[in-house]
C-alpha cells in the first residue's frame, strides 16, 4: 500500500487537471473537418490530464476515433502516463497520405511505477494523426519538435517532402512501439530477412598484446526471430521503457535513381528502463517499395561511448550509414 501511495504522489506532482483547447490555424481546407479535429484533440488531451492526475485508465467515450485507437493508446498508457501543461494549443494541420496530422503538442511523460527520469528525457512532442474526416487514427511521441521542422525543410529542398514526412511518421511509430512494449508492431515492421546487428564494448584484458587501455566494439548478427524473442524477454523484465531519439538524419541513397524507395535513417537513441539504460546510434534501412507496408531491412545499434566515464566516443567514420550495406531491393 505504501508503494501505491508513493506512486500516486509522484504522478500528481507532474500531472494537471486543466482542460486543453486545440486550435488548427491552417492546413485543413474544410472548416468542418478542422473543427472535428480540434474537438477530438481537445477531448483527448483533457482526458489525458484528468486520468494522469487521478492515476486511472483512460476514458475515451465521446472522442471520435478509429476502432483500434483505444487499444493502441492504452498499450502506451499502461507503460507511461503523460500530461499536457498547455491550456491552449495553436498549430497547423499537415496533410498526410491517410488524412491529417498535428504536431507541436508539448507533453511530459511519467513512468507508471514511480521511477524518476531526468527533465530533458521526460519532455516530448505529442503528435496526433487523423483520418480524412477528422477522427483520431493514432497518437505517437517524438523527442524534438525541431526534428520535424528540419525534415520538412530538407524535404522541400530535395523535392521529396511527402516521403520524408512518411518516413518520420513511421520512425516515430517505431520508437513509440518500444514505449508501448508493442511486440506485434515491431515484429511486423521488420522484413522477414532483416539484418540486425548489435554492437557491444569488450574491455581489453590487462597484459594482452594490444593496448590494455583501449576497448573494442564487437558485433553480433541476429535474425528477425532471434531479435524479437530477445526483445520479448526485455519487455517482460522491465516495468517501463522510455526510448528517446535525438539527431534524426534521413539519407537518400547516392544512387537514388536505382534505389528510389530505400532510405537510411540514423538516430542517437537514449534507452531508459527500470533495469538498464544506455546511449547509442541506431541505423535503420527502410524499404518503401510497398508504401502501405514499409519494412526495416537493416537495423543496427552501436554504443556511443566506449568507456564508463563517457569520455571516449565511437569514431564518426565507424557509424553505420547506407554505404555500409548492399541495397539490393530484389
Amino acid at each position: 500500500m505504501k508503494k501505491f501511495i508513493l506512486i500516486v504522489i509522484a504522478l500528481s506532482v507532474f500531472c494537471t487537471s486543466q482542460a486543453v483547447d486545440v486550435k488548427i490555424t491552417s492546413g485543413v481546407s474544410s472548416p468542418s473537418i478542422a473543427s472535428t479535429m480540434e474537438q477530438n484533440a481537445s477531448k483527448l488531451l483533457t482526458e489525458v490530464n484528468s486520468a494522469c492526475l487521478a492515476n486511472r485508465s483512460l476514458i475515451l467515450s465521446g472522442i471520435s476515433c478509429e476502432s483500434d485507437f483505444g487499444d493502441d493508446i492504452n498499450m502506451l498508457w499502461e507503460n507511461l502516463h503523460f500530461s499536457c501543461d498547455a491550456e491552449q494549443i495553436s498549430t497547423a494541420g499537415i496533410k498526410t497520405q491517410t488524412g491529417y496530422q498535428i504536431r507541436n503538442i508539448v507533453i511530459r511523460v511519467i513512468p507508471t511505477d514511480g521511477t524518476t527520469i531526468d527533465e530533458q528525457a521526460s519532455i516530448k512532442e505529442g503528435i496526433i494523426n487523423f483520418t480524412s474526416d477528422g477522427r483520431i487514427r493514432y497518437f505517437v511521441m517524438a523527442d524534438d519538435a525541431h526534428v520535424g521542422a528540419d525534415v520538412l525543410k530538407k524535404g522541400a529542398e530535395l523535392n521529396d517532402l511527402t516521403r520524408r514526412l512518411q518516413i518520420l511518421d513511421f520512425v516515430e511509430q517505431y520508437r513509440t512501439a518500444y514505449n508501448k512494449k508493442d511486440l506485434p508492431f515491431i515484429n511486423d515492421i521488420f522484413s522477414d530477412d532483416a539484418l540486425i546487428i548489435t554492437g557491444k564494448v569488450i574491455r581489453r584484458v590487462p597484459g594482452s598484446e594490444v593496448n590494455p587501455n583501449s576497448d573494442l566494439v564487437v558485433y553480433r548478427k541476429e535474425t528477425k526471430t532471434e531479435y524479437v524473442n530477445r526483445l520479448s524477454i526485455v519487455f517482460k523484465k522491465n516495468n517501463y521503457i522510455n526510448v528517446k531519439f535525438d539527431d534524426v538524419k534521413i539519407y537518400r541513397h547516392v544512387n537514388a535513381q536505382k534505389y528510389p524507395n530505400v532510405y537510411g535513417v540514423l538516430v542517437t537513441q537514449h534507452w531508459s528502463s527500470s533495469t538498464y539504460s544506455d546511449v547509442g546510434y541506431v541505423f535503420m534501412l527502410w524499404d518503401f517499395t510497398n508504401e502501405n507496408e514499409p519494412k526495416i531491412r537493416v537495423r543496427t545499434w552501436q554504443p556511443k561511448y566506449l568507456d564508463d566515464s563517457r569520455t571516449q566516443t565511437l569514431d564518426e567514420d565507424e557509424i553505420f550509414d547506407p554505404s555500409f550495406f548492399d541495397l539490393n531491393t530484389k
